[in-house]
């Protein structure tokens, strides 16, 4: 007897193609990328570092807003741009990683930011996976599926740092180390930390995260 496969819900397929369609303009994904720093930015700066004019610029950012993934507000004279749905920041790292990987030469700012950057205010590149991997190694989290969970060895360790909310957090595959690092609401609650403790600061290139003189004291620790 022959199976036949339901067929697909057509009204899915068709947000899945509105999604694909927003993401496949080059200038457009270089802005939502930059987005993905979780801070916000005017689009003169999101148009010079897309290498497109404003008004290109601001009809990308119409399109991300009349999809829901952007929100605009004014201080002053400007209006800053934010990305505020941040399962688009976690496709655009997934997708990422499904990309086969770059042989050709890194310039001076991908190296940067293939060695820490922050996804959408999680830790990311070689710094976050350090951090999910210490954490793991030391007894700090657990995985289990998809969902990283403080163990009472981890909360007594991060509390000690005066850190005492620890929620859950999530996997995600890093785009650029093919591993996973820490996402979520864990991984957002230990940036955050980790900028208060000065381990680790954002950089002047959005997304881009340097690490401290006390923070490569303190990651050893994790080692």
């Amino acid at each position: 007897m022959i199976a036949f496969m339901e067929p697909a819900d057509a009204t899915n397929l068709s947000g899945i193609s509105r999604v694909a369609s927003i993401l496949a303009d080059p200038s457009r994904l270089e802005i939502v990328v930059m987005l993905m720093d979780g801070r916000a930015f005017p689009v003169s700066e999101l148009a010079v570092r897309a290498h497109v004019s404003v008004a290109t610029a601001s009809h990308h950012l119409s399109v991300l807003l009349e999809a829901g993934y952007v929100e605009v507000f004014a201080q002053g004279r400007h209006r800053y741009y934010r990305l505020v749905d941040l399962r688009l920041a976690e496709l655009v790292e997934r997708l990422g990683a499904l990309t086969p990987p770059c042989r050709e030469p890194l310039s001076p700012v991908q190296r940067t930011l293939f060695t820490g950057r922050s996804c959408y205010r999680h830790l990311a590149g070689q710094l976050g996976v350090s951090l999910r991997a210490g954490m793991e190694r030391r007894g700090l989290i657990t995985r289990s599926g998809e969902v990283y969970e403080v163990t009472a060895l981890g909360r007594a360790f991060w509390a000690d740092l005066g850190l005492f909310e620890l929620p859950l957090g999530h996997f995600c595959l890093d785009w650029t180390e093919r591993l996973p690092h820490i996402g979520g609401a864990l991984g957002r609650t230990l940036f955050a930390h980790l900028l208060d403790l000065k381990w680790i600061a954002q950089g002047e290139i959005p997304r881009q995260v340097l690490i401290t003189s006390l923070g490569k004291e303190r990651f050893r620790e994790l080692e």
